[in-house]
């Protein structure tokens, strides 16, 4: 399985003993990479990633909300303002990161061919995907914040 290691360390690990003891025979090998895995070269049989969805030959399931909150210090949530949409992010001098672009924010929500579909089919997958589907539902949405 391929995965973020943000999204390893800080929800799938944690979980992980759960599915062992309840799937003592399948073996989790886990691959972490921001890159897009090649499933039939490096032997990948499934992936956890964020995004739409929309990737080329590979099933996707929603698994999960994404939310973004934005952070600053208190000095400059007083110098520029509360940020109530989007387009306040402007007053705002950004951090970024490749890998976590804040083009969702700014866009307002606005890969290549890498895997093979028969991989849906095997029992492994489907065993870890049903798993990991009761897990997520069990996880909570955060709570809405009134600004």
């Amino acid at each position: 399985m391929t995965t973020l290691a943000f999204f390893l360390a800080q929800w799938l690990l944690p979980r992980l003993p759960n599915f062992t003891a309840q799937h003592p025979n399948t073996d989790v090998q886990i691959h972490t990479s921001v890159d897009l895995a090649d499933f039939v070269k490096a032997g990948i049989d499934a992936g956890i990633r964020f995004g739409a969805g929309t990737w080329p030959r590979l099933h996707a399931q929603k698994l999960l909300d994404e939310w973004l909150v934005p952070v600053c210090t208190p000095m400059l949530l007083q110098q520029h303002g509360p940020i109530t949409e989007a387009r306040d992010l402007k007053r705002y001098k950004l951090l970024h990161s490749p890998y976590e672009p804040w083009t969702a924010w700014l866009l307002e929500g606005g890969a290549g061919d890498v895997c093979p579909l028969a991989n849906l089919a095997l029992e492994k997958v489907a065993v870890f995907r049903e798993w990991l589907t009761t897990e997520c539902a069990r996880f909570p949405s955060p709570p809405i914040i009134a600004a």
